[in-house]
């Protein structure tokens, strides 16, 4: 994955929560500043909720966190379904060349149904 810095250069990690329900920004003291969750359906990974606390606002972590959370989707032969106004916007912004399903209701009851599960 490389070295993942901020906007103001400090060191940043992404990686999988504990539960496996979510990817997480942290900061170089093992801050976590935001996650991106997801809930697996088959072989698509939908995108429900992305957040990223107030206090690290400005400094680029959604997007760093959205990048590498695609990535790692990628990797694994998943289809991204964003379902998160997030994902979705930062998606259409930056041309990610992964596979892409657009949310249906049938998405979205899913997510109601087993988002707390993880």
């Amino acid at each position: 994955m490389g070295e993942l810095t901020d906007r103001n250069g400090d060191a940043v990690t992404v990686r999988l929560t504990s539960k496996g329900n979510a990817y997480a920004i942290y900061l170089a003291d093992d801050t976590r500043a935001g996650a991106a969750y997801f809930v697996d359906h088959g072989s698509e990974r939908i995108f429900h909720h992305t957040i990223v606390g107030d206090d690290f606002a400005g400094r680029g972590l959604g997007s760093i966190l959205v990048r590498e959370a695609l990535a790692d989707t990628k990797s694994h032969d998943l289809t991204v379904v964003p379902s998160c106004q997030f994902v979705a916007s930062w998606i259409e912004r930056n041309g990610y060349d992964g596979p892409v399903s657009s949310p249906t209701p049938e998405t979205d009851e899913y997510v109601l149904e087993h988002a707390g599960e993880s």
